[in-house]
């Protein structure tokens, strides 16, 4: 259970960095152990950990200007799948992430806020409003006003709410 937990703070910290490499080998190295790990089988610990490698593949991809896998589609799927509170969220921004980079910016909003809705059913208010601060960008800025929604991640204890939403969406900004 500590691997788990030191492997997804590190990926975790790694995307909010920046450091797509340092992440990539980290994955490498520590993944296929995670993958044999009988703590797997626990819904919610396993949707932290393939929600947090998502996306680190996702921001890798498009900071080295590469269409992520087509396998990553499959993967988001499955992970809204699970049997998690937030695993839905976690799997719909997943996949508003990935239909954005091919340039479907429609699907990538329905994603956007079919994520911003399970957040909300689960009452994960910060991710909610970090969708909500992404959706302004897919829409021009038409839905919840940014600042409205920056606002809310502020009073959730972000000093830098832009920041914490440029490392989730790093292709919006």
């Amino acid at each position: 259970m500590l691997h788990l937990i030191h492997m997804v703070a590190r990926l975790w910290a790694l995307c909010g960095t920046g450091d797509m490499d340092a992440g990539l080998a980290l994955l490498e190295r520590w993944w296929p152990r995670y993958r044999r790990a009988a703590v797997r089988r626990v819904a919610s610990l396993r949707t932290i950990a393939e929600a947090t490698r998502l996306r680190l593949l996702i921001s890798a991809s498009q900071r080295q200007g590469r269409s992520p896998a087509r396998g990553l589609v499959r993967e988001a799927r499955a992970l809204a799948r699970l049997p998690a509170p937030m695993a839905a969220g976690y799997g719909m921004r997943a996949l508003s992430r990935l239909a954005f980079l091919e340039g479907n910016r429609e699907r990538a909003l329905g994603h956007l806020r079919a994520s911003s809705a399970s957040f909300a059913a689960a009452d994960a208010r910060f991710e909610e409003a970090r969708n909500q601060v992404a959706e302004g960008q897919l829409v021009d800025r038409t839905g919840v006003p940014r600042e409205v929604a920056l606002d809310r991640l502020r009073e959730a204890g972000h000093e830098r709410p832009d920041l914490a939403v440029a490392s989730h969406f790093p292709e919006l900004l």
